[in-house]
């Protein structure tokens, strides 16, 4: 098992129509229902799943932000029932295809943490998952990232890139193991588990 820390916070898979939510614990399911994002706390922490059917993609891995020297994933507490949503929207694209289709179901999670109250936005997809936070008011700076990505235990080779605001580090394939432990790499990070190909980006 290998937890990631990567310097985005959006995660994209290759790979219910809706959301059930119950004490501290979330579930949004994609449109086919094949895809499963779990968020619940652990500990007070702010932490989640995904899976694809009975298959883990990404095992338990923390969520949060570092706000004014506060991590805004502890001690945190759900408030209320999320707010609910499915995006059903067609635009168009200049590309390979005329039309981009979006399809996802949406839950927007009121949270608190030490006083600070914010919202953590999920979408999932039939191939993807994304994840975004809003700012507490009156947020006078972000100073660390941290959300993680906990791989599952049967990940053979990794595709990883070095750190590098040009977007343009060295990449390279590996062993899980030999991706060097507590190093900055660029996004995105692409793994194979279980028949699926896994990509952990960024987005807009």
């Amino acid at each position: 098992m290998k937890s990631i820390s990567v310097l985005y916070t959006i995660l994209l898979l290759t790979a219910t129509n809706g959301v059930f939510a119950q004490h501290q614990n979330v579930t949004v399911s994609s449109p086919d229902k094949r895809i499963a994002l779990n968020i619940f706390t652990a500990g007070k922490k702010l932490v989640y799943t995904i899976k694809a059917g009975n298959i883990p993609i990404i095992n338990t891995s923390s969520l949060g932000l570092l706000v004014d020297s506060v991590d805004i994933g502890d001690n945190i507490l759900m408030m209320g029932t999320p707010k609910t949503s499915k995006i059903n929207e067609d635009y168009a694209i200049i590309g390979n295809h005329t039309t981009a289709h979006n399809r996802a179901n949406e839950a927007e999670i009121s949270l608190s943490s030490a006083g600070k109250k914010f919202s953590l936005i999920v979408r999932v997809y039939n191939d993807g998952v994304a994840v975004r936070y809003t700012i507490p008011p009156n947020t006078k700076h972000i100073d660390a990232e941290r959300t993680a990505w906990t791989l599952p235990d049967h990940v053979n080779k990794i595709a990883w890139a070095d750190y590098s605001q040009s977007y343009e580090g060295v990449n390279y394939v590996t062993p899980v193991e030999k991706v060097p432990e507590g190093k900055t790499i660029m996004a995105p990070v692409t793994f194979e588990t279980s028949g699926y190909y896994v990509s952990v980006t960024e987005a807009d």
